[in-house]
């Protein structure tokens, strides 16, 4: 009961917040992109855990399977999620030596991706460290043969948490842009060999959305294209 109040409240809150936001999008045609690409015609959208809200946010028109860590206030999140379309998938990556669910959780991704639904994951985890990108969303990408769509967002104004990962809150009225990288295709067999490789590509692809969308705040009139945010 506690659980489902608190995630009511969020999600209230989010709402509140989202109603004064004016959110653009740059590359918005990379998803469409991404989705001929694949086989299924699902893509994995890739972004950092600090930029979850302004995610969250702009793509509530978009119905995806969202990674979410297997914990109490994980719950609690997913309960607000899927007030905006999202549909959780519970995993926890493995720590100490112990899997917390990331495993089944990753299977689970695989076999939506599969089945063509589009998935979201904060790629530097639930607990970090901050922006380094974790294996699993390759993996994902390679055994489903989907792209990679790379994803970031920048406010004129926000507020940064004391948190692990600085998260991030757009002040009210603030301008939000949300820009999407070409995709990346990893639709083949990834060697142990290669996977670092990957996720630097995959890394530095994010934070190149994160410099676009600051310079579309910076200019006087981006290019972009209104996202409305319900």
């Amino acid at each position: 009961m506690f659980r489902r109040l608190i995630a009511s409240l969020i999600y209230v809150l989010v709402r509140l917040l989202a109603w004064t936001y004016k959110i653009e999008a740059v590359g918005l045609e990379n998803c469409r992109a991404a989705q001929e690409l694949s086989p299924s015609g699902a893509y994995i959208l890739a972004f950092w855990h600090e930029h979850i809200l302004t995610t969250v946010i702009s793509q509530s028109d978009v119905s995806y399977r969202a990674l979410v860590s297997d914990s109490w206030d994980g719950r609690v999140i997913a309960r607000s999620l899927r007030g905006f379309g999202y549909k959780p998938v519970y995993g926890s990556q493995i720590r100490n030596g112990i899997d917390k669910g990331g495993l089944r959780a990753l299977m689970s991704l695989i076999r939506y991706a599969k089945s063509g639904e589009p998935i979201a994951v904060a790629v530097d985890g639930s607990i970090g460290p901050r922006r380094e990108v974790k294996s699993g969303i390759i993996q994902v990408a390679s055994k489903a043969e989907v792209p990679i769509v790379s994803h970031a967002a920048y406010a004129k104004s926000f507020w940064a948490l004391k948190t692990w990962d600085r998260f991030k809150i757009p002040k009210p009225f603030s301008k939000v842009v949300v820009s999407y990288g070409k995709p990346l295709s990893v639709s083949r067999p990834i060697s142990r060999a290669e996977m670092p490789s990957l996720q630097r590509q995959v890394q530095s692809e994010i934070d190149a959305q994160e410099r676009q969308a600051k310079r579309a705040i910076l200019a006087a009139k981006p290019h972009s294209k209104d996202l409305k945010a319900f």
